[in-house]
């Protein structure tokens, strides 16, 4: 009979340890999972503060696992972003540009104006797709598929 009950008492102490081991791991995972969000949360704050003119994105990965992935994606998605956003900047803030009215350019280029109006529509172009790429990537849906 007492064999039986240090049997019981036994089974009971194992089970309390495989359930308080389980309770722990699975705490540990909980808490490394928070980590890792808030880590990410943190990342994802950064780039929204960021300067795209003046700023660089920074690529290193703060977060592991599906979390690095998530997190690599969005600086990815961003640099691209970012590198479209600097394409426009460049081409309103272009000397030649701002010298197609110039007295020079016009004794120059006029009366037809060809090589300022081939220069133009490669920029209106480039200006063309490079909105079009934003415009694409803003959408919800190309946002989501990364």
């Amino acid at each position: 009979m007492q064999k039986n009950r240090k049997k019981r008492k036994g089974k009971k102490i194992v089970a309390i340890l495989m359930v308080m081991v389980i309770l722990l791991l699975a705490a540990g995972v909980v808490i490394l999972a928070m980590r890792q969000v808030k880590q990410l949360e943190e990342e994802v704050t950064k780039l929204i503060q960021l300067d795209e003119m003046e700023d660089s994105i920074e690529e290193e990965i703060h977060t592991s696992g599906n979390y690095g992935e998530v997190e690599q994606t969005i600086k990815d998605y961003m640099g691209e972003y970012v590198e479209n956003l600097k394409v426009i900047k460049t081409l309103f803030q272009d000397q030649e540009f701002s010298e197609l009215l110039s007295v020079k350019n016009i004794q120059k280029d006029g009366p037809a104006f060809r090589e300022s109006l081939k220069y133009l529509e490669e920029k209106a172009d480039l200006a063309e797709q490079t909105f079009q790429k934003l415009r694409d990537m803003a959408e919800e849906e190309t946002i989501m598929a990364a």
